[in-house]
């Protein structure tokens, strides 16, 4: 017998296959490694006779069908022990149990060599070894050789051993009996092949215009998607063209037709993967046509080596097709550099493109930003993936369009006054619009809404026509009651009537509040309205009420109908900024969403362009927020706050930020007056008061206070200081009497011995 290492090099020069195996098998290689194992194991347990020859061959043999992998981890990955250990299905675990009986067979076949019954049965060995590599290059669609022709070599083996047989049985019959189904399994690939290349005889004798024309049909009566649909002609343009180079006998351009569809949900993405796939089987580049739609539960499976089955699968299911993966971006789940499990379906997925690249077609889809991460994660997917197709969201227009043809294609009727009250529908849903806004699908829900109220409707005449039942009144419609009926106040602003001082304020969000409504009632009646975002500046010294009335103003944009839930997000800068680059993105991204339907709240923004030895961590956080702020532009409220002077610096520092905050509101200093009307009504919550002495001290305090606290002054917030410390005197001062016989009077008074100590 030829050196160990020496016959396992042969097997790899003569099998290019097995360079292979680890991007075929991936982390299933122990099927094919875990069958060695066992063959010595068994050996070695039953004549204690592995010898260092045989243990090198096992090595080699590993080494040359797992190049570059560590052995040690190997052997002991692929230990027969330790398989036992794993939760495996019923399947896979009688595979590997047969396998070790075949072993025990074969082994007592040849051990009637005396000399050297173990050289014999490593020479079998070889010879299933190779009988696995040559049936691997045979065949490139049967799920079954995935598992291992080598495994299904020695199962064979154990048939031939149950009838009583005087020789031993012949690897060449093993080979031809395997042989036999991989030839079967080539007939049926190639009779499922058998169609392509046969183009539609409607094309035929006709222009190239009118082919087009015909090819296109049915996605050019789709709404909306123009790029898509120019995209798609392109396609097919190159297509009839490379038939009309065939024709001439010139070569003809392979080109990749995979494509990355990318947007958000309902934009009619599955609907046009459909249709791309009649349109190739009519020009003969594929040879079904069929449409097979999977996600990652369909190719994932629930332990180490089911994966690539599944995968291996759907993919021949799928060969002559289109393969449609939707949410694609969830096989590499951002952050989890463990998910081994989606790493096998995308490497079984890419060996499959490349041995079937002319007869099926992938088209990975999901939201554009996850697609491209999904794309960037193996260079694989980049080289094969080469055309983007994005689907913009449908325009309002687009919207209407779909559901009136939704009522048309159910036989149902829009009254005029439902179309003239159709577009307030669709615009009332396209301010709720976020992140994975349903487009279609949305307006399918409100079709069905709409049908649901038309039932009730009519289950309360007493006789129903046909006219009836196919007539969609105004009244059908989901419509939200946005504004107050006739008759009834808008929403008042008492709470920031209440708020001392900030005259200037208050009117600026009086005129603010007064266009929103008025666009509202314009709306209502159909009449165009101007597209302005509610996005401010808050501009001021601190504790000059800019956070109070930042929620103040969320409140009363939920009660208008503009915010869908009006709550607060507040944030500064480390709230939005990680630690380095790309990660803060993903926290401004998260902050934004949970700030949707809402106001976000930026405190002391300009911190984000102030620190020039950030590595432009602050610029990332301004430049993700600009776009999410257009991506959101109907369903978030932006406000930013801080110094005066540093939040024109703030606006300054990106064009984009003065474009998009239009609107600067500013908070002055609060005066002496309206410092001590706070601290009466901080009080009078509390069921305080001041004696007349408390009251003419305390005038002293806040006629000096901005010069005696300098740049510590904080208006509100001081008086805030200032409060807690008259609480505190007072309660020093009372606890020195008779606790006992303390009036309610006096446990209300605030006197000038409180006030006194913050006069020194």
């Amino acid at each position: 017998m030829s050196d160990p290492a020496t016959e396992a090099k042969r097997f790899a020069d003569e099998h290019p296959i097995l360079l292979q195996l680890p991007v075929l098998l991936n982390d299933h290689t122990g099927i094919i490694a875990t069958s060695i194992t066992v063959a010595f194991e068994v050996v070695a347990r039953e004549e204690e006779a592995i010898n260092e020859k045989a243990v090198n061959l096992y090595q080699a043999l590993l080494r040359a069908f797992l190049p570059g992998k560590d052995l040690d981890a190997l052997m002991a990955a692929t230990s027969y022990e330790s398989l036992q250990q794993k939760d495996l299905s019923i399947k896979l675990d009688k595979r590997f149990l047969r396998v070790q009986e075949a072993v025990k067979e074969l082994y007592q076949q040849y051990s009637g060599d005396s000399e050297n019954p173990l050289e014999s049965y490593v020479n079998t060995l070889v010879a299933l070894v190779e009988m696995f590599c040559e049936a691997m290059e045979r065949s490139n669609t049967s799920s079954t050789l995935i598992l291992g022709t080598f495994s299904k070599g020695l199962e064979l083996s154990i048939e031939a051993s149950i009838t009583p047989n005087p020789n031993p049985i012949s690897l060449l019959q093993l080979i031809e009996r395997a042989g036999g189904e991989i030839a079967s399994d080539e007939q049926n690939s190639a009779n499922n092949k058998s169609t392509k290349g046969l183009k539609d005889p409607d094309l035929n004798n006709k222009t190239i215009e009118q082919q087009l024309k015909l090819l296109l049909k049915d996605i050019d009566a789709l709404v909306g998607m123009q790029l898509v649909k120019q995209q798609l002609e392109e396609l097919a343009q190159f297509c009839l063209m490379q038939e009309e180079r065939k024709s001439l006998g010139l070569g003809v351009q392979k080109a990749g037709f995979h494509m990355v569809f990318t947007g958000n949900p309902g934009t009619g993405k599955t609907t046009v993967a459909r249709q791309v796939g009649v349109m190739m089987k009519r020009l003969g580049w594929l040879s079904k046509g069929h449409f097979t739609e999977v996600s990652r539960a369909d190719l994932v499976g629930g332990y180490l080596g089911q994966t690539a089955i599944k995968t291996q699968e759907v993919l021949e299911e799928a060969l002559g097709g289109v393969l449609f993966l939707d949410e694609a971006y969830s096989l590499t789940p951002d952050g989890d550099d463990e998910d081994t499990f989606g790493q096998e379906a995308i490497d079984t997925i890419l060996a499959f493109m490349e041995n079937n690249r002319d007869d099926i077609l992938l088209i990975a889809a999901g939201y554009h930003e996850e697609m491209l991460r999904f794309i960037d994660a193996n260079p694989g997917l980049r080289s094969r993936f080469t055309r983007f197709i994005d689907f913009p969201d449908y325009c309002k227009g687009e919207l209407e369009e779909i559901f009136v043809g939704m009522a048309n294609d159910s036989q149902f009727t829009l009254k005029d006054e439902t179309r003239e009250k159709l577009p307030q529908l669709i615009d009332q849903t396209l301010r709720k619009r976020s992140k994975g806004f349903g487009n279609a699908r949305e307006v399918r829900n409100l079709f069905e809404a709409t049908l649901t109220r038309q039932a009730a409707r009519l289950a309360d005449l007493a006789s129903r026509s046909i006219d009836d039942h196919t007539s969609i009144h105004a009244d059908d419609l989901p419509l939200e009651d946005q504004m107050p009926k006739s008759g009834q106040e808008l929403p008042s602003l008492a709470e920031l009537e209440k708020l001392v001082g900030v005259e200037e304020v208050k009117q600026e969000l009086r005129t603010l509040l007064n266009l929103v409504k008025v666009q509202q009632l314009r709306r209502n009646q159909n009449l165009p309205t101007a597209d302005f975002g509610c996005h401010l500046v808050f501009a001021g010294n601190p504790g000059t009420g800019k956070t109070t009335v930042a929620r103040i103003l969320a409140r009363e944009l939920k009660n208008i109908g503009y915010c869908r839930q009006g709550q607060l997000i507040e944030v500064d800068r480390s709230g939005l900024v990680a630690g380095y680059s790309g990660q803060t993105a993903l926290k401004v991204q998260q902050v934004v969403e949970t700030a949707l339907g809402g106001v976000l709240f930026i405190d002391e923004a300009y911190t984000l362009c102030e620190d020039s030895t950030d590595n432009n961590l602050g610029q990332e956080a301004i430049d993700t927020l600009l776009k999410l702020m257009e991506d959101h532009r109907n369903d978030l409220v932006v406000i930013v706050a801080g110094y005066t002077e540093k939040m024109e610096m703030f606006l300054e520092s990106n064009p984009g930020l003065r474009s998009r905050f239009t609107k600067v509101i500013s908070f002055r200093d609060y005066s002496p007056t309206e410092l001590e009307e706070i601290l009466v009504t901080m009080l009078t919550k509390e069921v305080l008061k001041l004696s007349p002495e408390a009251v003419e001290q305390l005038k002293v305090i806040f006629n000096n206070l901005a010069f005696s606290e300098k740049n510590a002054f904080a208006n509100g917030r001081s008086v805030r200081k200032i409060y807690e410390t008259l609480r505190a005197n007072q309660a020093n001062r009372l606890m020195e009497s008779n606790p006992a016989s303390l009036t309610t009077d006096q446990l209300s008074t605030i006197t000038s011995d409180d006030v006194l100590p913050l006069l020194s």
